[in-house]
């Protein structure tokens, strides 16, 4: 019994040092490879102490989304989990354009999919949109820098995939000094 106990042990540990290392594989991959897109920051909270040094963010697009009845069906039929398709400005800054299911992508020259949650606000046909990576963390003692911060830049691959890479000022410039 001890000895098929270690072994139970031993491959959990194994299984989930893989599982860890797989998905920090894909987020460096994502930040990588994934094309460049800016959202626009809905006001901000300032600084939780409690969790260290770190911004919570909202997005403009997380906003109140009249779902049209083809949206509604989407994103019953995919239990909130959707593409947001977003329309993209000469200076790959995303809008909100519409919903599609997760295996429904149809990416065009100025569109990108860009996975989210979506979830009945109320009775009516109002959504709310929720993107997962809802903070940002930066060191400590420098939050000064990000007080101009009006966009996140994300990386996104052709799945929908993303991650939150750094903030930009309202000219688009990053706001975390790079090496």
């Amino acid at each position: 019994m001890n000895k098929t106990s270690n072994s139970v042990l031993l491959l959990t540990a194994v299984l989930a040092l893989i599982y860890v290392n797989l998905n920090a594989w894909q987020s460096r991959q994502i930040k990588l490879r994934g094309e460049t897109l800016f959202l626009e920051l809905a006001p901000v909270d300032p600084l939780s102490l409690v969790q260290g040094q770190y911004m919570r963010l909202r997005f403009e697009i997380e906003k109140r989304y009249d779902a049209t009845q083809e949206d509604q069906d989407t994103i019953d039929n995919a239990h909130g989990i959707v593409l947001a398709t977003l329309d993209l400005d000469n200076k790959r800054i995303g809008t909100l354009t519409g919903l599609l299911p997760i295996n429904q992508q149809q990416q065009t020259d100025g569109t990108l999919q860009f996975r989210v949650r979506a979830r009945l606000r109320d009775s009516g046909s109002s959504y709310l949109i929720r993107i997962e990576q809802n903070s940002f963390l930066f060191q400590e003692n420098t939050e000064d820098r990000y007080a101009e911060a009006k966009y996140g830049l994300f990386r996104v691959n052709e799945d929908g995939r993303y991650v939150l890479v750094d903030l930009a000022d309202k000219h688009l410039q990053l706001l975390t000094p790079q090496p």
